[in-house]
């Protein structure tokens, strides 16, 4: 594979990952992006006696800092080289700045050096409704509440939703047009292997190639002509394209693959207290209105979508 835009999905990022057995009967908990997430982020922040103490927003402003927890190659998330960038780390700029202090990254290769940190945040987590105040990632638990003491919560927060990801197929330009997942039936069909994709495509009926290590994979072998059609994340499709503006494939907007595989993202906070939790709730709002998101998506050549 010659074009990639970047390694293996990094457990920084939003994948829908699963493996078989028990996840696949607790489908609807969503333990998932590009799922490579939650799991992350459950292991990321239920502490242990090296885990570094949450701090508040009184903390974050005194410290004149807000830290996030990024993987240094996880294009177009997070990236170190050649310089600091990456759709995550402008969104945390653009919070940072609202709070009135500077960003601080904490680069990470692997997860299990992200409890020794104590990083603020993580800019990606499945969040509930809008309407829910708590927004709790799902993964975690019944939804409500989490324990608190003195304002603070135990456990990983989701701030409210700052856009929404969506799954779509992608067939090569002048394939035969595809309206139903009926159509995807007899066809080269590639998706990420042990993947919710995998699971939902195997009972329609629907049998594919699990080839390809990563959606860029995925794509390029679209692209390529060596697959018919490929199911994955519209951020990767968008960022492939920046890449490759003449790449031959299509995007079918208009199907839905499965409602659990379309969701909204928020920022997760480490044990925040409330206070803390309101006020990031209220940046994203402002940033949502104003049309900055919007524009941080567009950078990355990733059509936004708001919160369903």
């Amino acid at each position: 594979m010659s074009r990639k835009f970047g390694k293996s999905p990094p457990s920084f990022c939003l994948c829908r990952i699963f493996t078989r057995g028990a996840h696949w009967k607790q489908r609807k908990a969503k333990l998932t992006y590009s799922g490579i997430l939650m799991a992350f982020v459950v292991a990321m922040w239920i502490g242990g006696p090296d885990s570094v103490s949450a701090r508040s927003l009184q903390d974050i402003i005194d410290r004149r800092a807000f830290s996030i927890c990024a993987h240094p190659d996880a294009a177009p998330f997070s990236m170190r080289s050649p310089k600091v960038t990456g759709l995550q780390i402008d969104l945390a700029q653009a919070i940072a700045r609202q709070l009135g202090v500077d960003l601080q990254e904490e680069w990470l290769l692997f997860r299990r050096d992200a409890r020794k940190v104590g990083c603020d945040a993580i800019m990606a987590g499945i969040a509930h409704d809008p309407g829910d105040d708590d927004h709790r990632p799902n993964a975690l638990g019944p939804a409500g509440s989490q324990p608190a003491l003195d304002g603070v919560t135990f456990g990983p927060t989701t701030s409210r939703p700052y856009a929404a990801s969506l799954t779509r197929v992608v067939v090569h330009t002048g394939a035969p047009a595809v309206s139903s997942l009926d159509d995807l039936k007899g066809r080269a069909v590639a998706v990420l292997h042990a993947s919710y994709t995998h699971y939902v495509l195997d009972t329609r009926g629907i049998k594919v190639r699990t080839l390809y290590p990563t959606e860029a994979d995925i794509l390029e072998a679209v692209d390529k002509g060596e697959m018919e059609a490929g199911v994955v994340s519209e951020w990767s499709v968008g960022w492939y394209r920046k890449l490759h503006p003449d790449a031959h494939i299509h995007t079918v907007d208009r199907l839905t693959v499965d409602p659990d595989l379309d969701f909204n993202v928020g920022v997760v906070l480490r044990n925040a207290d409330r206070a803390l939790l309101s006020k990031v709730n209220d940046i994203v709002a402002r940033l949502i209105s104003s049309g900055e998101i919007e524009r941080i998506f567009l950078n990355y050549g990733i059509q936004y979508r708001p919160p369903l």
